[in-house]
């Protein structure tokens, strides 16, 4: 088990894990914020940050979305 203070899941789906696989990671390992990285920085990893942090708000996870 790992403390965990800052998260940091790439959740662009493309060539990393996707926003849902991103959710659950950070789910289990409980961390005090969650930062996604890897997304929406061209076509091919573009994903909807803003359900991402709606879906980790409502398991009460707190997110920054850098946008």
């Amino acid at each position: 088990r790992l403390d965990v203070d800052v998260l940091l899941p790439p959740i662009g789906g493309r060539f990393t894990m996707d926003r849902e696989a991103a959710a659950n990671l950070a789910e289990a390992m409980d961390p005090d914020l969650v930062v996604p990285i890897h997304y929406n920085t061209f076509e091919a990893i573009e994903t909807d940050s803003t359900a991402f942090a709606d879906d980790l708000g409502a398991r009460g996870i707190e997110v920054a979305l850098d946008e």
